[in-house]
């Protein structure tokens, strides 16, 4: 058959890369099943040695067209010596079809050891990568922010240059690249959030516990109270009179105020008793005082805090005369710390409270997500109880807030869990709108970048409400999270894989 009529017989088109001439005749017996045959023939095709193959195969985007381009002249020159011309461009298209049907047959024929082989092989390219410093991750800060934006932006990188090395033809190719860098970004967030979380929790763990904070107050009391201070009743008089003295010209009147005026009688009969209280019965006359301080209406808050503003203030500069018996120095300082223990127990107590309310809310079986809402509602009704945020101080306001408002990320990433598969009507909008940019993978691809944002965004939730839970118990001083070179380059070969691994499963 002449070369010309093989050309017509195959229905007058090349392949993308043939091109039939009268010196190039095609062989009609070629088949790429044929030469994967011959080549098996005398490779080993076990499970170690189809390991290895998809490793080698696998390891860099368009590995299969590096290594055909290269072996392409080489095949040329022997099919011009066995009589079929000299093609480069049929002889690098006989190479990627031999090469695909032998990466088909490892996968077919050992699944689990082919996966694992691709796996080692992108982890041994992509450490050369780092190296080099084709790594964001590497310059990325211990915080929430800077790995998730990095995170996203390596995996999105390194998603679309192999869902490109996947695809066939330039519509394929960018197809690929698309849904590789959606997938592959949100992947590489999503290992930035979780490295985050981790770091984040390595971190609380150094706030004491709520328990711990209502053990080291009862014991201050109990240091205090060792001092054995007993105060005069001169004392207790001289304190009466200034704070009495105080309120009436801040127009304390018992009509308009009736718990701070209650509460200024009980410190009247306390200096009119003539005898000396020891610190528990001064203290106990402050916590009556500190009732008034929660009253709903604001005036009398301002009343009573002036009172216990007076109170603190003598007890911290007691003089000679007011002391009956005992160490003034010792219990003061003793008493002030338990007071400032108690108030922090106190703080952390209605926190911990919140999480369980939420772990009631959401029941037994729960994601990261539905727990994240439940917290936002039980932080959020913290901010709206008068009473409740009294307890707290501005700065600690401000961290409750941040868990009820959330931050960029996490909000950007709540967005992007819109199109989780959750329900009849958002599976179908979201499926709709993927499989209109990128037809069946792009549904997918969008379906599966939904649920991992929603259940990212949600992880990111819960850390923020715990980092917000044990910022409070501390005081607000958490040790600043640390990462470590091998936590570091752990989290490159995650998002790096992550960008190797999603183009060639979404196939």
């Amino acid at each position: 058959m002449a070369p010309w009529e093989r050309y017509q017989k195959q229905g007058g088109q090349a392949g993308p890369w043939q091109k039939y001439t009268p010196s190039s005749p095609a062989n009609d017996d070629w088949s790429a099943r044929s030469e994967a045959d011959q080549i098996e023939k005398w490779q080993d095709t076990g499970t170690f040695s189809d390991m290895t193959g998809s490793g080698m195969a696998k390891a860099i985007p368009f590995a299969d067209e590096i290594v055909s381009g290269l072996n392409a002249p080489f095949r040329a020159g022997r099919e011009w010596m066995q009589g079929e011309g000299f093609d480069i461009g049929r002889a690098y298209d006989r190479n990627m079809q031999v090469e695909e049907e032998l990466q088909r047959r490892r996968e077919e024929r050992s699944p689990i050891a082919s996966t694992a082989g691709t796996v080692a092989g992108g982890m041994g390219a992509a450490s050369p990568l780092m190296k080099g410093g084709f790594s964001l991750i590497q310059r990325a800060k211990p915080t929430l922010g800077s790995l998730v934006t990095r995170g996203a932006g390596e995996g999105a990188a390194y998603g679309a240059v192999y869902g490109a090395g996947e695809g066939r033809g330039a519509m394929d190719r960018f197809g690929k690249a698309a849904t590789g860098t959606v997938i592959g970004g949100t992947l590489g967030g999503a290992v930035g959030g979780a490295a985050s979380r981790q770091l984040s929790k390595a971190a609380t763990r150094a706030a004491p516990t709520t328990d711990a904070l209502k053990q080291q107050a009862h014991e201050l009391y109990q240091q205090a109270d060792n001092a054995g201070l007993v105060v005069s009743r001169q004392g207790i008089t001289r304190v009466f009179n200034d704070i009495a003295e105080t309120v009436k010209n801040a127009g304390i009147d018992k009509t308009i105020h009736p718990k701070a005026t209650a509460a200024l009688g009980r410190l009247q009969e306390a200096a009119e008793q003539g005898a000396g209280l020891s610190l528990r019965e001064v203290d106990t006359l402050r916590r009556v005082v500190g009732g008034a301080a929660k009253s709903i209406d604001p005036d009398e808050r301002r009343i009573a805090t002036i009172m216990i503003d007076k109170i603190d203030d003598w007890l911290g500069n007691l003089r000679p005369t007011d002391v009956a018996a005992g160490n003034a120095k010792a219990a003061s300082e003793n008493i002030a710390a338990a007071r400032d223990m108690w108030r922090t127990f106190r703080k952390s107590e209605i926190i911990e409270n919140a999480f369980e309310k939420a772990k009631n809310t959401v029941g037994a079986n729960y994601t990261s997500a539905d727990m994240a809402t439940a917290l936002r509602q039980q932080f959020k009704s913290i901010l709206g109880n008068v009473r409740t945020a009294r307890n707290f101080s501005k700065a600690e306001l401000d961290i409750i807030r941040g868990v009820v408002r959330g931050g960029p990320v996490e909000n950007a990433l709540r967005l992007l869990g819109k199109f989780a598969p959750r329900g009849v009507v958002s599976t179908t909008l979201a499926g709709s709108a993927g499989y209109g940019a990128a037809g069946p993978v792009g549904a997918a691809a969008l379906l599966g970048a939904g649920e991992v944002g929603r259940r990212a965004a949600g992880s990111i939730g819960v850390g923020n409400a715990e980092r917000a839970a044990a910022l409070i118990r501390s005081g607000g001083a958490l040790p600043p999270p640390q990462m470590s070179p091998q936590l570091r380059g752990l989290l490159d070969l995650l998002t790096i894989e992550s960008g190797q691994q999603v183009p060639r499963l979404a196939q």
